[in-house]
């Protein structure tokens, strides 16, 4: 890494309170400077604010939430690490998705083994409480019974929809670094083969394995634990076709020539509110590439112009 391109300790410090704060409570919204964070000052100083940062969430006793701001760490670090080596495309990003849900999973369920307590029970209170005010809030008719039975499998899906949050965090990441730095008059480094969210395909295997998921989601086999595994699988799935849309959408921004501004506001304010429509056009991209025809398009519009 460039020394010039290292950030000042004051920069550094800054950059870290930010990620933290907006990881924690907006989510995607920490990714982009996470990833700036790590241009900047390097993968050891990286790692060792990530520590620092997440530290203070133990200490006032929110373990999960300081699990979950290390997890994006880790997952934003190892992705960036690995594309400065050379190393990038879906499997290294799902490989980051992986560690991230790991280190905000596995990292609270052994916390709370060593300190004696059954947190899965504590969870499970906790999403009961809210499935149940959900359900009064709703005007559902479900009872009692069909409450306990939806926590119960809330819980045993965390594991899924914490790699959607990671998987956002990733994405957001990827398409906003470059731009958050250029706001912020921050210095970043690009490095050779940098992944393009317009470029991110998802390989043949995972329309298999998303078969794979709705059939033990949807078909009766006698295993609870199978219809658990079956909708992970699908979810996580949806996930990475929802990038494969968003590639899509990314790749006709590009080919059309939509203004940065306006793509800001479709993305604030539109994508983050069409998770499954996004992730059916990347499901039918799998047939269609729509990238191939914008391309074309794109040609034609040049030719036409000279």
């Amino acid at each position: 890494m460039n020394s010039s391109n290292r950030a000042s300790f004051r920069q550094t410090i800054f950059l870290g309170l930010l990620a933290t704060v907006l990881s924690v409570f907006f989510v995607f919204l920490g990714g982009p400077v996470l990833r700036v964070l790590f241009s900047t000052c390097g993968a050891i100083k990286y790692s060792l604010l990530g520590l620092a940062f997440s530290i203070p969430f133990f200490a006032v006793g929110m373990a999960p939430l300081g699990f979950f701001s290390l997890g994006l760490w880790t997952a934003i670090g190892f992705f960036s690490g690995a594309e400065a080596r050379g190393k990038t495309g879906f499997w290294w990003a799902s490989l980051a998705v992986g560690l991230g849900v790991v280190v905000s999973v596995l990292g609270p369920l052994a916390h709370f083994q060593l300190t004696g307590i059954e947190i899965v029970n504590v969870l499970g209170d906790s999403v009961h409480e809210v499935t149940r005010r959900w359900a009064q809030q709703t005007s559902s008719q479900m009872t009692a019974e069909e409450v306990k039975e939806l926590s119960n499998l809330s819980v045993k899906l965390l594991p899924g929809f914490v790699a959607i949050l990671m998987m956002g965090s990733l994405g957001v990441a990827v398409i906003f670094a470059e731009k958050f730095a250029q706001l912020t008059g921050i210095r970043y480094e690009r490095v050779a083969g940098q992944m393009k969210i317009s470029g991110f395909r998802v390989p043949d295997l995972v329309i298999w394995i998303l078969l794979a998921g709705l059939l033990l989601s949807f078909v009766k086999l006698g295993s609870p634990e199978a219809k658990v595994l079956g909708i992970n699988l699908t979810i996580l799935c949806l996930g990475a076709y929802f990038f494969q849309g968003l590639a899509v959408l990314e790749a006709g921004f590009e080919a059309f020539n939509v203004y940065p501004i306006v793509r800001l506001l479709l993305y604030v304010f539109v994508v983050a509110q069409l998770f499954f429509l996004l992730s059916i056009l990347g499901l039918i991209d799998f047939w269609l590439d729509f990238r191939k025809k914008w391309q074309v398009y794109k040609r034609l519009s040049h030719s036409s112009e000279e």
